[in-house]
C-alpha cells in the first residue's frame, strides 16, 4: 500500500511526534436535518461525510490511496446509521431549531505507550453529556441532562460497547492511520515566535505560528516564575500550509514589564524557544504617525516662489529689450483626412534680418505670401512692422485648404499707442 505524500514545508525534519490523536466531530442541525462528520488524525483532517452525498470521503492524498478499502465502507455505513439515530431520537416535529454535536476519539503516546479516550455530547453549544472511562459512567454537567444521564447508565451494553471501542478499536485505528500517513504525519516544523502589542495599553501577545505537529506548550514567565493570572490561551488554529498557530496574551502595565523580566516560553517537540519582552522585541501594530516637520514643507515652497518671482522679473526685463515679434497662425484642414488628429497646426514666430536700415524682427506678411504662393498681404522692406490690422486669407495649397492669419506685431509701438 502506497504512502507517498510529501508536505513541502520549510524546515521540516523527520522525527516521532510523541503524542498522537484520532478525533471525530459530528454536527446535526434540526431545521434543515443536515448532518456532517469530520475526522482528524494529529489534528489533520483525513475524512469528511455529508448526508447529502451519503459517502465518507478521504481528505488527504495518503488516504485516497486506500479509498476503495473496507475502511471507507464501514465509515459510510456507521455515519448513515448515526444520522438516522439522531433523526429518530433527537429531532422531533416540535424540536424547533437546535444544534446537536458529538465528539469522540483517543490519544496515544508512542514514547510512553500511555493512552486516553473520550466521548461527549453537546446541545446548542453547551456540554450536555460525557463518558467518564475511569468511573465507567455517563455524566451530565447540567440539570436538564440528568434524565439522559440516568437512562444511559442503565444501558450497560451501550457503555461496554463504547468503552471497548475507545480503549481498543480507536487506538488500533489510530496506529493504522499513522502508518499510512507516516511520511507526512511524522514530520516536524519548528515554531516561529514573535511578540506584539496593539498599543501601550493593550495586552501583550505571544504569537506562535508555522509549527507541526499541533502539540505545543506556551507560557508567560515573570522573573523565572510561571504566570497564570491575567494570561489567556487562544485556540489552536490551522495555517494554509498544514501547520498551526496559537496566541497567548498577557495583560500587564507597561511599568510592570519594564521593571521586571517577562519571557514567553514555547515548548515543542522536546525543543524550547524563549522570547524576552523588551521595547525592541515588541512589534507595535498601530504605530503613531510621526508629526511632519513644518520646515520640511515650508522651505521648498519658499524657494520655488522665489525662483518664480526671479523668472518673471527676468522675463519682463528681457521683453522690454526685445523688439516686436510677429506671428503667423497657420490653420490646417484637408479634404484627404476626415479626422483632425492626422495632421497638426502650430503657431510660430517668424524672425528675419531686414534692410540696411538696421535689424528688425519683421517679414511675417512675406512669410504668409510665401505659404500662399501669391501676394495677399502688404509686404515691403521696412525696419518696422507694416501690419496694422488682423487679416486672414483662405486658399488651397498643394491640395490642402489652408487659412493664413496675419496679425500686428506683439509689443508693436503702433499697437501699444492705440
Amino acid at each position: 500500500m502506497r504512502s507517498s505524500v510529501i508536505l513541502l514545508l520549510v524546515g521540516i525534519s523527520l522525527a516521532f511526534a510523541g503524542k498522537h490523536s484520532l478525533k471525530y466531530f459530528y454536527t446535526s442541525v434540526s431545521g434543515d436535518k443536515n448532518f456532517t462528520a469530520t475526522g482528524l488524525v494529529d489534528d489533520v483532517q483525513f475524512m469528511y461525510f455529508n448526508v447529502n452525498t451519503k459517502k465518507a470521503s478521504p481528505k488527504t492524498e495518503w488516504m485516497r490511496d486506500d479509498e476503495e478499502s473496507d475502511f471507507w465502507k464501514r465509515q459510510t455505513h456507521s455515519l448513515i446509521e448515526q444520522h438516522h439515530w439522531i433523526l429518530n431520537n433527537i429531532w422531533t416535529e416540535s424540536a424547533g431549531e437546535h444544534t446537536y454535536q458529538i465528539t469522540y476519539g483517543c490519544e496515544w503516546n508512542d514514547k510512553t505507550g500511555k493512552t486516553n479516550a473520550f466521548r461527549q455530547y453537546g446541545y446548542d453549544g453547551e456540554d450536555f453529556l460525557f463518558l467518564d472511562l475511569k468511573r465507567d459512567e455517563w455524566i451530565s454537567p447540567i440539570k436538564k441532562g440528568f434524565r439522559t444521564q440516568e437512562r444511559c447508565n442503565n444501558e450497560t451494553i451501550r457503555l461496554v460497547h463504547w468503552k471497548y471501542y475507545l480503549e481498543i478499536d480507536c487506538i488500533e485505528t489510530l496506529k493504522k492511520l499513522l502508518t499510512l500517513g507516516k511520511s507526512s504525519l511524522e514530520k516536524t516544523v519548528s515554531p516561529q515566535v514573535s511578540l506584539s502589542q496593539k498599543n501601550s495599553s493593550s495586552p501583550l501577545l505571544c504569537h506562535v505560528t508555522h509549527f507541526y505537529p499541533s502539540d505545543i506548550t506556551i507560557t508567560w514567565m515573570r522573573n523565572g516564575q510561571e504566570l497564570y493570572k491575567n494570561v489567556k490561551v487562544g485556540k489552536l488554529l490551522p495555517n494554509e500550509d498544514g501547520t498551526f498557530q496559537k496566541t497567548v496574551t498577557l495583560q500587564t502595565e507597561p511599568d510592570e514589564w519594564r521593571k521586571n523580566e517577562f519571557i514567553c516560553v514555547v515548548k515543542h517537540q522536546s525543543k524550547t524557544f524563549r522570547k524576552t519582552l523588551t521595547e525592541k522585541e515588541i512589534r507595535t501594530k498601530n504605530k503613531t504617525a510621526s508629526p511632519v516637520d513644518v520646515t520640511v514643507v515650508v522651505v521648498p515652497v519658499v524657494v520655488i516662489l522665489l525662483l518664480l518671482i526671479i523668472g518673471v522679473i527676468v522675463y519682463l526685463v528681457y521683453s522690454k529689450k526685445k523688439k516686436s515679434v510677429g506671428v503667423v497662425l497657420l490653420v490646417c484642414t484637408s479634404s484627404d483626412y476626415d479626422r483632425p488628429h492626422r495632421y497638426s497646426c502650430r503657431q510660430s514666430p517668424i524672425q528675419t534680418d531686414c534692410s540696411s536700415g538696421g535689424k528688425g524682427e519683421v517679414g511675417k506678411s512675406a512669410a504668409g505670401n510665401t505659404i500662399l504662393g501669391q501676394k495677399e498681404f502688404n509686404s515691403e522692406m521696412s525696419a518696422s512692422s507694416l501690419t496694422r490690422e488682423y487679416s486672414d486669407v483662405h486658399a488651397t495649397v498643394s491640395g490642402r485648404s489652408v487659412s493664413v492669419v496675419d496679425t500686428p506685431a506683439i509689443l508693436d509701438t503702433h499697437t501699444l499707442k492705440t
